[in-house]
């Protein structure tokens, strides 16, 4: 009888093909084993001290059946869907209506690891390298340092994971130009700006725009103008699918402080020339899981590089090909960057790149450097004439090494240890801290994770962790703050350690900004008469939720309503469902002239931005659905 028999090769594509995933897949495991096994979660530096508070309010208000679009709590109320810090339209947000905030983050984390190690391979593999080449080259990429060590940062890293997607769609369409590659392509553009760091979306867009110059050079020129027009559109696609997140983020943009940093303020945190070092041996300058610490200037996360012995060493054997010297070019000129304004090129990009002078530290180019490398090292494996098998034992062994080290980069807690960030005391007025940054000492000490502790972090109300408690505060720890608040606090001058040495006009200023508790480093103290949240004769406050307040005045003469909620353009107000004007009230608060007899007043914060943008997103939608709708159809006909 005839056995029936495929074609070897085949047979052999088809066994060799998912071995790449599946290692990917294992390495993300032993990688996250104490989240996913042990169920721990990560806490170290911003992620307690600004994200895991956000994404506490951003998932209360997701189980009401709310998108926020005002945060009420930190900084006398500012916007949360335009703040450029947040993705509550980001998918992995999902994540928060089946887990705790602690444990989204951390599922998160590790399932965008994975995501980005699968688009390397993709990416890769469209470079006609083999399934054991690209493999590595995911390895180097998605379990690096420059990678992994951004944990403390959510958005950061959801965003970086989409770099060798994007690519790899522009891959897919350059090699044909289809609907449904346009819209595959539009979609991993949208989801990149969604996912809310504009740093990175800045890096990617260089680099994306760089490869796309790069490849359209060596497409025959008849092809060049309807290739751009598809990339073009794909890239219109996924700017108008995230528009209900840019356009607030837009407005807010220009309301913030952020414009405004000067070169010093830029170079924060950079390369130093020794710290090189840190290609080759991710420990020479110490580490903070350890007990001699870190040695290194600034802090470990920033500088750090690390892809892999293996991998940085085949990234020096590839062939001079002209694909090679472009991504030798940017990981020289990203690693350049990196070294900051010392060394001359980032002060360069500083003032001549449009959008680098609006973020801080030059460091994180190292995230476009390693990739290069990795890019580098996929095909150096690739040249290197040695059997598949050894190849592959080369690629456990990166993937050890890599693991080994990555899994020293963030400490892991306990989820009931972060228990604190809804057990504050409700207040009616406001909180304040004089020195919002003391809680780094707790939460994020540079030199040694021992160093940290949980336990007085919660021992008294720490800037931003009032958000699980719902108590409002008249400032906060907000990277981004809105350039009036930031004034306001500022026009109280050189604040003391404790309350008791405040001057009684700082005092009344405080007031003023409907404060009634000072929290000093040792000390608190309660102001005795701080200004009610609303001020006016006789009202009731019939309901109040973020972002909205409904009030009965309960007056038959005219009369003024002042909310302290700091005034955005987004506010509205209605009587009886008349429009009212809002004006400003000193210092940063909203008024209003209430008719006589009125028996209802709204005030509601609904940004044109967003409705703008959740209407023409909508459209992005449905034409990237038709799209693919229309792809598959003729697929489903060809078969």
């Amino acid at each position: 009888m005839n056995r029936l028999r495929l074609p070897q090769p085949l047979l052999s594509n088809a066994l060799r093909a998912p071995g790449g995933g599946i290692l990917l897949f294992f390495g993300t495991l032993a990688l996250f084993f104490d989240v996913i096994f042990r169920g721990r979660v990560f806490f170290y530096g911003d992620l307690a001290l600004y994200f895991l508070p956000e994404l506490v309010f951003l998932r209360d208000e997701l189980l009401a059946g709310r998108i926020p679009l005002w945060n009420p709590y930190v900084n006398c109320g500012q916007p949360f869907v335009g703040n450029p810090q947040t993705w509550p339209l980001y998918p992995s947000t999902l994540l928060l209506l089946l887990f705790s905030a602690p444990k989204a983050v951390a599922l998160s984390t590790a399932l965008h690891v994975l995501w980005a190690s699968l688009g390397m391979q993709a990416f890769l593999r469209t470079r006609n390298l083999g399934t054991v080449a690209a493999t590595l080259g995911a390895v180097a990429f998605a379990f690096g340092g420059a990678f992994v060590s951004k944990a403390q940062f959510p958005n950061m890293l959801q965003a970086m994971s989409w770099l060798p997607w994007l690519l790899w769609g522009i891959e897919r369409l350059l090699a044909k130009n289809t609907r449904g590659r346009v819209a595959a392509l539009g979609l991993f553009v949208g989801l990149a700006l969604l996912a809310a760091h504009a740093q990175v979306t800045l890096m990617q867009l260089y680099l994306a725009v760089a490869w796309v110059i790069f490849r359209l050079v060596s497409i025959p020129r008849r092809e060049r103008l309807g290739v751009f027009g598809a990339l073009t559109l794909a890239a219109l696609l996924g700017l108008g699918l995230a528009l209900a997140q840019l356009l607030p983020v837009i407005e807010y943009a220009g309301t913030s402080t952020r414009p405004h940093l000067g070169l010093r303020e830029a170079n924060r945190f950079y390369l130093p020339w020794k710290e090189l070092w840190l290609l080759v041996a991710p420990n020479a300058f110490g580490n903070p899981a350890f007990s001699g610490g870190w040695t290194g200037k600034g802090n470990f996360w920033e500088p750090c590089c690390y892809i892999g012995l293996i991998p940085l060493g085949l990234a020096f054997c590839g062939r001079g090909s002209r694909e090679l010297k472009f991504w030798i070019g940017a990981a020289l000129i990203c690693f350049w960057l990196a070294l900051g304004r010392w060394a001359g090129l980032f002060t360069l990009a500083f003032y001549v790149l449009p959008g680098v002078k609006q973020f801080h530290d030059p460091a994180r180019w190292l995230y476009l450097g390693t990739f290069a490398l990795a890019v580098l090292a996929a095909q150096g494996l690739e040249r290197v004439r040695v059997k598949e098998p050894v190849k592959w034992g080369l690629v456990l062994l990166a993937i050890a090494d890599t693991v080994f080290f990555a899994r020293s980069l963030h400490p892991t807690c306990d989820p009931s240890e972060l228990s604190g960030f809804a057990q504050a005391p409700p207040l009616t007025g406001r909180v304040f801290h004089l020195r919002p940054y003391e809680a780094w000492k707790y939460i994020a000490p540079y030199k040694h994770y021992s160093e940290v502790s949980l336990t007085k972090l919660f021992a008294q109300p720490t800037p931003n962790m009032l958000l699980g408690s719902h108590t409002r505060q008249a400032g906060g720890y907000e990277p981004v703050a809105r350039r009036e608040v930031t004034n306001a606090l500022k026009a109280l001058g050189e604040l003391p350690e404790e309350p008791a040495k405040l001057t009684s006009t700082q005092q009344a200023q405080l007031e003023a900004l409907g404060v009634e508790r000072i929290v000093g480093i040792k000390s608190e103290h309660t102001l005795t008469q701080p200004a009610p949240l609303i001020q006016m004769a006789g009202e009731r406050v019939v309901a109040s939720r973020p972002g909205e307040w409904v009030l009965a005045p309960e007056s038959s003469e005219p009369a003024e309503v002042i909310v302290r909620e700091s005034f955005a353009s987004g506010w509205r107000a209605w009587a009886d469902g008349t429009p009212l004007s809002i004006t400003s009230a000193p210092p940063i608060f909203m008024r209003v002239s209430v008719p006589p007899g009125t028996k209802r007043l709204v005030f509601r914060y609904e940004p044109l931005s967003w409705r703008v943008g959740v209407f023409l997103s909508g459209g992005a939608g449905c034409i990237l659905v038709a799209f693919m709708m229309v792809s598959l159809r003729k697929r489903v006909w060809r078969s």
